[in-house]
């Protein structure tokens, strides 16, 4: 794939984490990108070899959810099972 369109596919889905945790925090968007910033969630689809740009919204926030409710190690088990 090229890279503008792999960084683009990255930049969508941190702005649908952003706006998923203005939605589940109702808070505003610079809370919520410092909210997303802070995960390990948010390096790994930094990450292109981990290719989470590849899956659908729907997976990505389940991940989220479970890092910020449980732990980033619950997080990673649930990304290995895919």
């Amino acid at each position: 794939m090229e890279e503008t369109i792999i960084k683009s596919a990255i930049q969508s889905k941190v702005i649908c984490l952003v706006k998923f945790d203005m939605n589940l925090h109702k808070i505003n968007e610079e809370k919520a990108y410092i909210n997303v910033m802070q995960t390990e969630l948010f390096k790994l689809l930094k990450d292109e070899s981990t290719k989470l740009y590849l899956e659908p919204k729907e997976f990505i926030e389940e991940a989220y959810k479970i890092e910020i409710n449980k732990s980033s190690e619950d997080m990673l088990r649930f990304i290995a099972k895919v």
